[in-house]
């Protein structure tokens, strides 16, 4: 079993655990736009388990921007990651805008 894996635990288990040389970075996706703290709880657990091991935590969603949340999980919407379906075939999307919610103001 996976030392990622938390079948004893309520909160439930990233979607998604990427291991390399590097370290482990865990994914979760949800179908909505505004991602509360309940809802990334799994991450920062594995977080907090892993240590210095886990490298990054991130969230696709559906919302319109990308942005890193106070306690450091990335926020990235779905329409960042590639084309997107339409009636007519395969369309580029426009991609949203990316903020940093990380810099001091100058």
């Amino acid at each position: 079993m996976p030392k990622w894996e938390c079948r004893s635990c309520r909160i439930g288990s990233p979607d998604l655990v990427v291991e390399s040389d590097e370290g482990v970075v865990g994914a979760g996706v949800k179908m909505r736009s505004m991602i509360d703290s309940p809802e990334v709880r799994h991450l920062t657990w594995l977080r907090d388990k892993l240590g210095d091991e886990c490298i990054d935590t991130i969230v696709v969603n559906i919302g319109p921007e990308a942005h890193r949340r106070p306690d450091g999980i990335a926020v990235v919407p779905l329409a960042l990651l590639g084309p997107r379906a339409s009636r007519s075939g395969h369309r580029r999307v426009a991609s949203p805008r990316f903020t940093r919610t990380d810099r001091r103001p100058r």
